[in-house]
């Protein structure tokens, strides 16, 4: 979800769409961009959320493996964290893959559904 970051550029087509959700879009984009942009000392913020909804609904935009996903239980540092097995072999049966992780996301195309989606929302009063 890292490589797909918003810009201005996207968040003023979303405003420019001149529609409450678009508006809503912007705004809600702009903020989080803008306080995720702080921490980092730039603009811009990954698409964590939309990103695990679209991997379900659309999993051709990404690259899909199967791998071993862990959450580390026991770590004062790492408590809470997920670890994919990245290691091509498996030894036993505990490293056996256990889910599917996405990789390389087609990010013009995630962004293009997402604004597409905005676009087409009806107005609610």
């Amino acid at each position: 979800t890292h490589q797909v970051v918003i810009t201005h550029e996207y968040v003023q087509s979303m405003k420019a769409l001149g529609t409450p959700q678009g508006t809503f879009a912007a705004e809600l984009l702009d903020f989080f961009s803008t306080t995720y942009g702080e921490m980092l000392g730039t603009y811009g913020g990954p698409l964590h959320d939309p990103c695990a909804i679209l991997a379900i609904t659309h999993p051709e935009l990404f690259d899909l493996r199967e791998k071993r996903v862990e959450i580390e239980l026991h770590g004062e540092f790492t408590r809470g964290m997920t670890a994919v097995d990245e290691r091509p072999f498996v030894k036993s049966k505990r490293q056996e893959p256990n889910a599917l992780v996405a990789y390389e996301p087609k990010s013009a195309e995630i962004f293009t559904r997402i604004f597409d989606a905005v676009k087409a929302a009806p107005f609610a009063r």
